[in-house]
């Protein structure tokens, strides 16, 4: 492992133990990682929602950044160290890996798993939103079907879900 996930893991698995035994370790192809081979691990959990375990939290460790999706095809987030600190940034790195890692927590683990993230399917359209009504109303959507971690699909027309 880079040291990156060294530090990102083991807070992973700190924070989270009762996912631990869904690690899995791949080759940067998404296959199963081969020892032998010189070329850096990724680390990555699939964790089933409770309420459909079609859809699936991906926590990937890659050797330089966290990547992070759940319930809609094609979204994804990353969290890269690099990122952070600036271009005159002359302090510990490690500052940076767990301003990375706060951030795929706080902005997209806990509010997934904690149902302030809604994936709303519309038409041939899919999203992640944290609030249902003020996307819809934005947007002039009037049916749609929403779902969250611990809520199946449902049927939201207008004001109210159906």
């Amino acid at each position: 492992m880079t040291p990156f996930q060294e530090y990102a893991h083991g807070r992973w698995v700190a924070d989270f133990p009762q996912w631990a035994h869904l690690r899995e370790d791949l080759d940067s192809a998404g296959e199963p990682f081969d020892e032998s081979n010189p070329i850096p691990r990724h680390i990555r959990y699939q964790i089933p929602s409770p309420a459909n375990p079609n859809n699936i939290l991906w926590v990937v460790f890659t050797p330089d950044d966290i990547v992070v999706k759940f319930a809609v095809p094609g979204s994804h987030e990353h969290y890269d160290p690099c990122h952070y600190g600036g271009p005159d940034f002359n302090g510990d790195r490690s500052e940076c890996w767990s301003e990375a890692y706060e951030d795929a927590i706080h902005e997209y683990v806990l509010p997934v798993i904690e149902d302030r993230m809604f994936a709303l399917h519309y038409g041939a359209n899919s999203i992640l939103v944290s609030s249902v009504e003020e996307f819809l109303r934005l947007n002039q959507i009037e049916r749609c079907q929403c779902e969250s971690w611990s809520s199946p699909i449902r049927e939201f027309h207008g004001a109210r879900f159906g």
